[in-house]
């Protein structure tokens, strides 16, 4: 990416900041075409998503996997990711990106993975087990605990797009998180140091 890619980046992402979400996207339809890289999509992915313009956001988002640091998980995956297969009593591991935020936002999906027959399952960190222990449809293990056998892998973000997010309001299928009585609070921290 070159100083003209960064000059079009810098623009747009001024343009969607001072809520001028339009014309940043315009810019980004416009330049991408001429000046491709897997960092512009990823914003005018969130200009889109800002926008409420879901499906071709989340389309926009699976660049994410051509940039580091994704890209050098890639290899390392050692399952095929779902790509729409026959799920009945196959076994599919949700797994995580970012942090607890994709887990929380995207395991409103597992149901639909579950009612096209799967077991779903995901490795999450330390603190949500506790969190998402009552779910019915996945299986919560905190990291560092044993896997159990799966036949496919599938990325957290990539939900929303696989099961054609429709405008708001969003799969909820029942209240997903939520602390139980008696239990010590959750410390969060920042990864900042």
């Amino acid at each position: 990416a070159g100083s003209d890619s960064d000059q079009y980046l810098n623009l747009g992402t001024c343009l969607r900041d001072t809520g001028r979400l339009q014309e940043a996207i315009e810019l980004y339809s416009t330049r991408l075409p001429q000046r491709p890289f897997a960092g512009a999509h990823a914003f005018y992915a969130h200009a889109l998503l800002t926008a409420g313009r879901f499906l071709e956001g989340w389309d926009q988002y699976e660049f994410r996997w051509l940039q580091e640091p994704l890209l050098s998980l890639r290899p390392s995956l050692r399952k095929p990711v779902w790509a729409g297969q026959d799920l009945r009593g196959r076994t599919i591991l949700l797994r995580t990106e970012q942090g607890v935020g994709d887990v929380i936002q995207f395991i409103r999906y597992a149901p639909l993975l579950a009612l096209l027959g799967a077991h779903v399952f995901s490795v999450v960190q330390p603190a949500l087990p506790p969190l998402l222990s009552h779910l019915r449809y996945i299986e919560v293990i905190a990291c560092g605990h044993p896997l159990p056998a799966f036949v496919f892998i599938f990325p957290f973000p990539t939900l929303p797009l696989s099961f054609a997010t429709p405008p708001p309001p969003f799969p909820a299928h029942e209240r997903w998180a939520f602390a139980r009585a008696g239990q010590a609070p959750i410390r969060w921290r920042s990864a900042d140091p």
